[in-house]
């Protein structure tokens, strides 16, 4: 009987190099035997010459294409050629898992490699399936993985990746769980506590999680793009909640938050300090290092680069009359003058130099002696602020700069039209010296004064202003200044109706004065009220019978009170109330949600508690009174703050409709109110007759019939007096206004921001800024100021912390480069007349009886001297 022939496995010994061999992207030690390799008759591999080398062996069987993902997954099995830390978790499809295991807690899977029956693969990382389209790492591989080659190459590249690191630094803040949404609802991020569960990771959901090995980077470009929309979502949040951040008032701070703010305060002002002391030794180190001390012949090298052909040519490229070329041609000048006193500057450069000089003395001079650029001395810049005497009230010199400014000779007609702005300053109360005016008579009647027992003498608290404002061009001049301790309406009347006439001989034509809604102003229109039971809102100008003048409330000034009467009053209208609570609830629902996405983005902690300093500020009250907050108020609170909503929306309408400043940017914030005027019959005019009127009225009679309440809480229930007064004067005024302006030839267009005080605030705000440490200056130093704020005009820059918007250089371009009057030197033998010249004006005598009599031709200066 023969016995059958038992099969032996194929044992290969070869004698090889003793070198490395590098397979499929890894490196094998070579060896002389190799057991374990199948039988090609047991096996679907086909036979191999047994003279081969292992390295030609082991590649052969790596690059053989298999038919099905089960034929792929055996001979993985077969050849246990896998990795350390990764399995087969399947066979059929096959699936290759990473795993880790971490001490004291299960073993989790990182990723894994799944090839299905098409020979596709599909790469799972922590959660997150990608394919080979959208694979993170390289788009090298092939679609299909058919050898185990293919496999090996995959998940060598997947193990020598680096793992995207997130933000684990924003994972502990507790809201994000709640919040990292995106306004549509949809999933902006995600935390992730995958790889080490103890510090989890914020994610944004596009994140690769994979990073090729040699990036630089520690987190994919998803993640460092949110990373900065973390950051400032933290910093927003710890702002909501009233830390050392914010503004807030202290008294609204719990201890915990004033230690909080008072550390925070202490750590910024140390490192304030580390600051200036490093940046002080850095400057020393380098001009220790890089200076260089010039001789005579390098010192004049820049003036001869300035005076060079190339530089000259350069700059006949600008515009001859923009500042840059004007101030270019003015250092050439005056590096070629032997003496600087011969120099003859340009209007352009003096205001320029005024406005350096306005902002601080020390500092022009510093840079004035450092010989970089040519400056004038001081004491020539004082020759065109002092070329006249400082003083209050009107003046003849006030009259020929407003005249000047205004260009009253050339300007169109519509450019004579102006708006008076009067509004009242504090001012230091101090005793100043006046060495131009009899001192000694002035300390006789203030020392008699303080003997006195029955009155004590009156120093000046505020300064009252007038400022020329052009309806149609950028005039903006203050013209003129009275100091007073307390001031009524009485007393307003007289230099009011001087100021008007005054302007009229200038050759303006006064259409209007805007006023904030103090009671004097207030007594100011009732004196024109005559027995008119309904408040007054224009007069007939005396000095022209065909117009009016009409009276105005600064509209900033209005949006604030009606913001502070919502703020100190529970109003009433239509059966509902006007509560402030309701705002509160709305910013405590906002707030609440943490610091992602808000309803209401603008409103913050400030808004809501409400100081001396913020009742003050027009833009917190604009951002409380509108459209947005009207909105909020419906959605959070529903039918219960319905009237609160329509009182909020109706007031940001009437600030959007008398605020207009700009031609652009009501389309580009897409509402309406804020386009420009383009004719006499806008429908926000009849908006503001037959609506907002109609809707104060309606809320006043709906009040006053109530039953069962006394005067005194009806009209709680109501806007203050003030504020209801200033809103119908305005509203009236202003459509008969905007009327009127279309009449006047040439008109096409007109911005209702012209009527409002900003410039008046401005140039309060300048007053301060000139004050330097006091701030307030007293009535010598306003006076002082004022002049030289006349000649700088557009160059001085308003403070950016003031209570108005800052906006351009609102100066006509002509009027810059006029000359400016100069004070004429002891010296000097003739004198320059600055004085305009104009055609002699005609003025009719009129006689007791009413029939004109002589006709006298005077000059405007004359004319001027003779009402003066």
């Amino acid at each position: 009987m023969k016995m059958k022939k038992k099969k032996r496995k194929l044992s290969l010994v070869v004698s090889i190099r003793r070198d490395p061999i590098h397979v499929c992207g890894r490196t094998v030690s070579s060896v002389d035997r190799v057991e374990s390799v199948p039988d090609p008759e047991e096996s679907e591999l086909s036979p191999l010459p047994v003279s081969l080398p292992i390295a030609y062996l082991l590649r052969y069987f790596y690059a053989l294409e298999a038919n099905s993902s089960c034929q792929l997954g055996r001979r993985l099995q077969k050849l246990s050629t896998l990795p350390p830390s990764w399995v087969m978790a399947s066979q059929s499809p096959v699936v290759l898992c990473k795993m880790q295991v971490l001490a004291g807690m299960k073993p989790t899977v990182l990723m894994s490699v799944e090839v299905k029956d098409e020979m596709r693969w599909a790469v799972t990382i922590l959660n997150s399936t990608f394919s080979v389209d959208n694979f993170p790492v390289t788009n090298s591989l092939p679609p299909k993985l058919s050898t185990v080659s293919d496999v090996l190459n995959l998940i060598s590249l997947l193990d020598i990746s680096k793992f995207c690191i997130g933000n684990p630094e924003f994972s502990m803040v507790e809201q994000w769980h709640q919040t990292m949404h995106s306004y549509n609802g949809d999933r902006v991020g995600y935390i992730d506590d995958t790889l080490l569960p103890q510090t989890p990771t914020i994610r944004h959901k596009d994140c690769s999680l994979l990073l090729q090995q040699d990036a630089r980077a520690m987190r994919c470009s998803p993640c460092s793009t949110y990373r900065l929309t973390l950051y400032i979502q933290t910093k927003k949040g710890r702002d909501e909640e009233g830390s050392s951040g914010t503004t807030v008032n202290y008294r609204f701070l719990q201890l915990p938050e004033l230690v909080e703010r008072l550390e925070t305060l202490h750590h910024s002002y140390r490192l304030l300090l580390k600051t200036a002391e490093r940046l002080r030794k850095r400057i020393e180190d380098d001009i220790m290092k890089c200076s260089v001390v010039l001789d005579e012949e390098s010192e004049t090298y820049i003036s001869d680069a300035i005076a060079s052909p190339e530089a000259e040519e350069h700059f006949k490229k600008l515009p001859p009359d923009s500042f840059q070329h004007i101030f270019w041609h003015q250092q050439v000048e005056a590096a070629s003058r032997a003496k600087s006193k011969s120099m003859r500057w340009h209007p352009l450069m003096i205001r320029f130099c005024l406005s350096l000089r306005h902002k601080s003395g020390a500092a022009y001079e510093a840079l004035r002696e450092s010989g970089v650029i040519k400056l004038p001395s001081q004491r020539t810049l004082r020759d065109y602020t002092h070329y006249v005497k400082a003083s209050f009230g009107f003046s003849y010199e006030a009259d020929l700069m407003l005249r000047s400014a205004a260009n009253v000779e050339t300007c169109p007609e519509r450019e004579k039209y102006v708006v008076i702005l009067i509004d009242e300053m504090y001012v230091r109360e101090d005793l100043v010296f006046d060495r131009l005016g009899e001192i000694n008579n002035h300390l006789a009647k203030y020392e008699a004064s303080l003997a006195s027992e029955d009155t004590s003498p009156p120093l000046a608290k505020t300064m009252v202003v007038f400022m020329i404002r052009g309806m149609f061009n950028k005039l903006q001049f203050p013209y003129a200044q009275f100091p007073c301790s307390s001031l009524c309406g009485d007393q307003l009347y007289d230099p009011f109706w001087e100021a008007v006439r005054r302007v009229e001989n200038c050759g303006l034509k006064v259409l209007a004065v805007t006023m904030d809604g103090s009671s004097v102003n207030q007594k100011l229109m009732k004196l024109h009220q005559g027995d008119k039971a309904s408040p007054v809102y224009r007069a007939i100008n005396p000095y022209c019978n065909e117009r009016y003048v009409y009276f105005l409330s600064d509209p900033p000034h209005l949006i604030k009170t009606a913001r502070n009467c919502w703020n100190n009053r529970v109003m009433w209208c239509r059966g509902k109330i006007i509560a402030w609570d309701h705002l509160k609830w709305v910013y405590n629902v906002d707030t609440a949600q943490g610091a992602g996405l808000r309803l209401l983005p603008k409103l913050k902690l400030e808004h809501i508690n409400l100081t001396s300093f913020s009742k003050m500020r027009v833009d917190l009250a604009a951002q409380v009174l509108s459209e947005s907050v009207s909105k909020g108020l419906v959605q959070v609170c529903g039918d219960d703050a319905s009237e609160t909503a329509y009182f909020a929306e109706m007031m940001d309408k009437f600030f959007d409709a008398l605020n207009v400043h700009n031609y652009n940017h009501g389309a580009r914030s897409r509402k309406i109110f804020q386009l420009p005027y383009t004719s006499g019959e806008d429908h926000r005019l009849k908006w503001l007759e037959s609506d907002f009127l109609k809707y104060l009225e309606d809320w006043r009679l709906s009040v006053m019939q109530r039953p069962d309440f006394s005067k005194a809480q009806r009209n709680k229930m109501l806007l203050s007096d003030e504020t209801q007064n200033g809103l119908q004067i305005t509203c009236k005024s202003f459509i008969e206004l905007v009327r009127f302006v279309y009449t006047v030839p040439s008109v096409d267009s007109f911005l209702s921001q012209r009527i409002c005080q900003d410039p008046l605030e401005r140039f309060f705000g300048l007053q301060r800024q000139r004050g330097g440490v006091h701030e307030i200056p007293n009535i010598v130093e306003f006076t002082t100021n004022t002049q030289a704020l006349r000649v700088v005009n557009s160059f001085c820059r308003a403070p950016s912390r003031g209570n108005c918007r800052s906006g351009h250089n609102e100066q006509q371009e002509d009027a810059l480069h006029k000359p400016l009057p100069k004070r004429r030197s002891s010296s000097s033998k003739t004198a320059v007349d600055v004085t305009p010249h104009t055609p002699p004006v005609r003025i009719f005598a009129v006689l007791d009886d009413g029939k004109p009599g002589v006709t006298v031709s005077l000059t405007f200066n004359e004319q001027l001297k003779l009402n003066g």
